[in-house]
């Protein structure tokens, strides 16, 4: 048998709760300073490129605006999806852990992993932010280096807007790491040894709240810019955002296939007994004397309740979800970028043309 926990959930709650999941919360500060200080950060990058062309160009530079602000709410969305990623993942492994039969050293292991940053991964991701802010911000000639030549302002805005964008690339590595680091996790975890019924999944809805809550800060990041700038119009932009929808819903099924694959054979396992069960019934109908009616009310009272039973177990859904209705709406939401750029493109195609828009 598992060691049992012998540690309260809440207290294991509360020790994974000072556990830092990315390098923006080994600060000092307050999370929510951290919030604050990226955000007027990011304004701040903002306004300093809009005012630098708007004197270069003489035009309201509306594209880079727009840009700008994809930056700073994609920001403010990822610090705040981490947080909250952080959260679920503490309350869900509290509540997993009657569930997994491992001992409790191999279950901190995997709350370790799926909570607790590693510092080297973190400056890693720091240097590689800041060669793709050296190959997309500051090499190309058209970009700082153009404002940079405006004088001593544009020189000390070119600094501000690489700074920014460097936290904004380690924000979206960060984010990819985490994903990566806990599908990973959340998959292996999801092959040890579980407690499964068939009759109330509950004890298992944990594991698709958290693959749930994964996908869908993909898909919020990757929603960002549809809304704001609008679908691609290059050549291939469909293709692109049906490739990042298969990511997201990847990201939700994927790790949880150990779960679903246990909670499929322990269906098998029960649906056999209940066939077994049902072919004795047939058995003792054809053995069963036609004027015994005591024997004859017995038999189709067991049989009413083996098919309910049956009906209840072929009903209930496979995946560690409520009920089938919640794995497509869950399926739905991890595609929703892929939804949003198809009604999009069905409403400018056929519903702007009958009111003279383009």
């Amino acid at each position: 048998m598992p060691d049992t926990p012998t540690i309260p959930p809440k207290t294991y709650e509360a020790q994974w709760a000072q556990w830092p999941m990315s390098a923006f919360e080994r600060t000092r500060l307050p999370y929510g300073w951290v919030v604050a200080m990226v955000a007027l950060l990011g304004l701040t990058s903002m306004a300093i490129d809009a005012v630098l062309h708007y004197q270069m160009r003489g035009t309201w530079p509306a594209f880079e605006v727009a840009f700008g602000m994809v930056g700073v709410v994609a920001a403010v969305y990822i610090l705040l999806a981490m947080r909250f990623i952080k959260g679920v993942t503490g309350k869900a492994l509290a509540q997993l852990r009657h569930s997994v039969e491992i001992d409790d050293r191999t279950y901190a292991s995997f709350a370790r992993r799926l909570l607790r940053a590693d510092g080297r991964v973190d400056a890693l991701l720091l240097g590689v932010a800041a060669l793709l802010t050296l190959f997309f911000l500051v090499l190309p000639p058209d970009q700082l280096p153009e404002l940079a030549a405006h004088g001593i302002a544009g020189l000390i805005g070119s600094v501000i807007i690489a700074v920014y964008y460097s936290i904004v690339f380690w924000l979206l590595l960060s984010l990819v790491h985490i994903g990566v680091r806990n599908g990973r996790a959340l998959s292996q975890l999801a092959t040890q040894p579980l407690v499964v019924n068939v009759f109330d999944p509950d004890k298992l809805l944990p594991f698709g709240r958290l693959s749930l809550v994964q996908s869908l800060t993909f898909v919020g990041v990757f929603l960002i810019p549809l809304i704001i700038l609008g679908p691609p119009t290059r050549q291939g932009g469909g293709w692109l955002v049906m490739g990042l929808s298969v990511v997201c819903l990847a990201a939700l099924f994927a790790p949880l296939w150990g779960v679903h694959s246990q909670m499929g054979k322990k269906r098998e396992e029960v649906l056999a007994r209940v066939c077994g069960d049902l072919m004795e019934i047939q058995r003792a109908l054809v053995d069963a004397p036609a004027q015994d009616a005591d024997q004859l009310n017995t038999l189709s009272q067991r049989t009413e309740v083996l098919l309910q039973f049956r009906k209840q177990i072929l009903g209930g859904p496979s995946w560690p979800f409520r009920n089938t209705g919640s794995v497509f709406r869950a399926a739905i939401a991890a595609t929703s970028p892929l939804i949003y750029f198809v009604l999009n493109q069905l409403v400018q195609t056929y519903l702007f043309p009958l009111f003279g828009l383009k």
